[in-house]
């Protein structure tokens, strides 16, 4: 049997019983229907991540490369899909070949300040690190013996440059000594 005692405000224990019991399910409930939210939310962020993303959002165009390049080719810059962590980029290299690179991992220090690493797809000797800062991007792609070194400025401009390493000045006695701790 139910007691019907009265509490100091008037009600019985097994209504107030009652109604604890009604707000325990709605509680577990609505967590529940929270927990369905953030997980159709986050599937939709797998699922932009596995799309691949263009990091030039036009055709770049041939430009003359600097002194330490064989070819160079810039066009508008897009860094939404590096910004969001794509697991693939698109990118067009200064020869007209498009290579998808593939996220190994993303190191995010904060709201555009990033490094995305990863490789070539089907390049076993290759790597790609694509630091993207304040919406500028300096990165380089390295795909066996070729160079390619990636630049923004502000102007949203990217420059991808084929670089002839043999052109670098070298490392000589004109370079500033790293100080050692005493």
């Amino acid at each position: 049997m139910l007691d019907r005692r009265l509490d100091h405000s008037g009600e019985s224990s097994a209504i107030r019983h009652h109604h604890r019991f009604l707000f325990c399910v709605l509680a577990a409930a609505l967590i529940g229907f929270a927990m369905v939210a953030i997980a159709h939310g986050m599937d939709r962020v797998e699922s932009n991540q596995d799309a691949p993303g263009r990091l030039f959002s036009d055709s770049p165009s041939p430009i003359k490369p600097s002194e330490y390049g064989m070819a160079a080719v810039a066009g508008k810059l897009d860094t939404r899909a590096l910004a969001h962590g794509a697991n693939v980029l698109l990118l067009v290299l200064p020869h007209g070949t498009e290579v998808e690179l593939v996220r190994r991992h993303i190191y995010r220090r904060g709201e555009e300040d990033l490094t995305w690493v990863g490789r070539v797809s089907e390049e076993r000797d290759s790597e790609a690190q694509l630091p993207l800062k304040h919406g500028l991007v300096f990165g380089r792609v390295r795909i066996g013996q070729d160079t390619y070194e990636l630049r923004s400025d502000l102007e949203s401009r990217l420059i991808v440059e084929h670089l002839d390493l043999s052109r670098m000045p070298a490392e000589g006695d004109d370079a500033i000594p790293i100080p050692q701790p005493e």
